[in-house]
């Protein structure tokens, strides 16, 4: 379980939502450099931001997310 998933279910949302964001960023990085290696750690923290982004009912910047997700896992790489 990741650290902004435990602050989750503490109800420490807004928390969670920062920690999940600096995850997406760094995996970002990481598979701008090596997608093979960090594809399945990039969809795993954007998917957890996601969640973030609905429990504070963020659902636009939700909905971004999604599309990055999809075109992630819809990638045949």
């Amino acid at each position: 379980m990741t650290y902004g998933a435990h602050l989750t279910e503490l109800d420490r949302h807004h928390d969670a939502l920062t920690a999940d964001r600096e995850a997406v960023a760094r995996f970002r990085w990481l598979h701008a450099a090596h997608p093979d290696a960090f594809r399945e750690d990039l969809v795993n923290a954007l998917h957890n931001l996601e969640i973030d982004l609905h429990n504070l009912n963020l659902n636009d910047e939700a909905q971004q997310v999604a599309q990055e997700l999809a075109t992630l896992t819809d990638d045949p790489q």
